[in-house]
């Protein structure tokens, strides 16, 4: 009797240990995949480091010109790449419980693109490693418990659009973006202003809201999202409260996003910034 306990325990231990082993692998192999990416992204040669002057604000609208102004870029050399750590709360449903986050992501400014990369407690043991990425102008989401199960692997036109809206909201973390080429910015009132966005023949808009004293405070638009299997266009709302300064640019650090549906709002997600760094290509 004792040495068939003992012989089911050694099973379990065994297979506890390579049960270990093969998620530490799955780990190995997603982060790896991030990284070449990353890698990806950064790839195509950057030269245009130059500084920010103050006449390149003036054909703007007056709450844009006031945010890059309260920012601080102007004179600071215009950055191309950005990377930071980030962390928070996640309810991808609202039946489900909270569930903490952290997560890096990585942009590129010149040629607008972001690789998003985070970790979330789905209740111990269970934890859900993500890659939102948008790239060439393309996005797709990649979700998998313990690194290994795929639970989600989204791409397509309305992924494409989602993906570029976001990352058109969050420069409000990379003020730079704001000069580029591809956003065309439209008049609206003295606190809020409309961004369109240009890239690889697709265009997206939305609408940024502003505080008197420059503070950028929110972003707004309508975008697709997945609900209940399937893809809507649906208003989406980002609050921005909070504000730190990293390499002498001040920006909104904490804030959450809402989905303001026909079934009342849905909020799913509450983010901090804690780290930031610009012109730094290296991952975490």
């Amino acid at each position: 009797m004792l040495r068939k306990f003992l012989l089911t325990l050694s099973f379990i231990f065994v297979l506890i240990i390579c049960t270990v082993i093969v998620i530490s692998m799955a780990d190995n192999i997603f982060n790896s995949s991030v990284h070449e990416e990353i890698g990806e992204l950064y790839s195509a040669p950057n030269n245009s480091y130059q500084s920010v002057d103050e006449v390149q604000l003036e054909s703007l609208p007056n709450p844009v010109k006031k945010w890059l102004k309260s920012s601080g870029i102007p004179g600071k050399v215009k950055s191309n790449s950005v990377r930071l750590k980030q962390k928070g709360f996640m309810l991808p449903k609202r039946e489900n419980d909270w569930m903490p986050f952290e997560a890096y992501q990585y942009y590129r400014i010149d040629k607008p693109g972001f690789i998003w990369q985070a970790r979330a407690n789905a209740g111990w043991p269970l934890y859900i490693t993500a890659r939102d990425k948008y790239y060439e102008g393309k996005g797709n989401m990649l979700i998998k418990l313990f690194s290994l199960f795929t639970i989600a692997d989204s791409k397509g036109e309305k992924m494409d659009q989602g993906t570029m809206l976001r990352y058109l909201a969050e420069i409000c973390w990379f003020p730079f973006a704001a000069l580029s080429d591809y956003i065309e910015w439209q008049s609206i009132d003295s606190t809020s202003a409309r961004a369109v966005m240009n890239y690889k023949d697709r265009t997206v808009a939305g609408t940024f809201f502003f505080k008197d004293n420059g503070d950028i405070s929110g972003f707004e638009a309508m975008r697709y999202g997945e609900f209940e299997g399937k893809f809507s266009l649906e208003k989406w709302h980002v609050s921005m409260n909070d504000y730190s300064t990293f390499q002498g640019i001040r920006i909104p650090v904490k804030g959450s996003i809402t989905w303001k549906l026909k079934t009342g709002d849905f909020k799913w997600l509450n983010w901090e910034i804690y780290e930031l760094d610009y012109n730094n290509q290296l991952p975490y």
